[in-house]
């Protein structure tokens, strides 16, 4: 997005000063798993992008939701289903525990000369952190020697961890444009109808 403001320094000498607003775009879900038998569904999550809430799972109604139009008008049956059953198994694994919350997600910055990309897979336990994945040396970090368990298990899983990285730093930035494009497609088309119905 651009801004054009004129200078005017003299009759003679006209100069242009251009303000670029420069966009940080962000991909995360969170989720959270409770212990069966509160009045909280079992297993939630919610998608976001650019911090607007655009898809919703819980175990009580055991299917992904488009929360946005333009999710629903993208997607087809297929995408929704995968979704779904992602979520599902996820439910399967959770299951028996405390709280456990996952927040993971990727950050890029729409710039000209910079696309700066940044990823993060965090976990929190019984609503204090836990692990976070460190995306340069790829281990997990301990929040608490609660954790410690947790981060031998899951460093020994140099696999796994790798397709976390994977993830972070390229499919979740494809997946991320891929929606903004969705977005920006959608809002294109509503402006226009609007202006024919004027």
């Amino acid at each position: 997005m651009c801004f054009v403001a004129p200078n005017i320094r003299s009759t003679e000498e006209k100069t242009l000063n251009i303000f670029v607003l420069l966009e940080t775009h962000s991909l995360q879900y969170i989720s959270t798993a409770m212990t069966p038998g509160t009045n909280f569904p079992e297993y939630t999550l919610v998608g976001l992008i650019d911090l607007e809430p655009v898809v919703y799972y819980d175990s009580n109604i055991r299917k992904m939701i488009p929360l946005v139009e333009w999710m629903e008008e993208k997607n087809d049956k297929h995408y929704w289903d995968s979704e779904t059953e992602k979520q599902t198994e996820l439910l399967c694994v959770s299951a028996g525990i405390h709280m456990l919350q996952r927040r993971s997600g990727c950050e890029w910055d729409d710039y000209e000369d910079d696309r700066t990309k940044r990823g993060y897979f965090q976990f929190g336990y019984d609503g204090e952190d836990f692990l976070s994945l460190d995306l340069k040396t790829e281990t997990w970090t301990a929040a608490s020697s609660k954790a410690l368990i947790t981060k031998t298990k899951w460093d020994a899983n140099v696999r796994a961890t790798k397709y976390r990285k994977n993830y972070l730093e390229n499919d979740c930035i494809l997946w991320l444009q891929r929606y903004l494009g969705y977005r920006k497609s959608f809002l294109q088309k509503r402006a226009q109808q609007q202006q024919r119905d004027l």
